[in-house]
């Protein structure tokens, strides 16, 4: 099983915040997830290259003619952000499941979304 990392997912993962850790899997992240996390201005440099190391991590699914149709039209139907958009069609394209805990991503038919579970302690 292949997962798609969102944004959210990767700064609740770096949290430390997850009730379980992440399984063993193929994990991927969109090339937006890595542009919105890089570049954060509030990162000192120390966390940005801990950050960009972590990232390097994960296979990076960059934009390509697919995506860019597939969002097109997910952004249309679902009346998305365009960063939300690329994400989720990026995760359709590659045939992964969505990691989130958007509430709005959850509601796209097209994709598998599932939610990681944060302590709120």
């Amino acid at each position: 099983m292949r997962w798609l990392l969102d944004t959210n997912a990767v700064i609740n993962i770096q949290k430390g915040i997850l009730v379980e850790p992440i399984p063993d899997i193929e994990a991927l992240l969109s090339v937006i997830s890595r542009i919105e996390l890089l570049s954060y201005s509030k990162l000192a440099v120390d966390q940005k290259e801990m950050l960009a190391d972590f990232l390097n991590s994960f296979e990076v699914i960059p934009l390509n003619q697919d995506v860019e149709n597939k969002a097109i039209e997910m952004r249309s139907k679902y009346n998305l952000k365009i960063p939300d958009a690329i994400i989720a069609a990026t995760s359709f394209v590659s045939n992964s499941v969505l990691i989130t805990n958007d509430k709005k991503l959850k509601t796209i038919e097209e994709i598998n979304v599932k939610s990681l579970e944060i302590r709120y302690d």
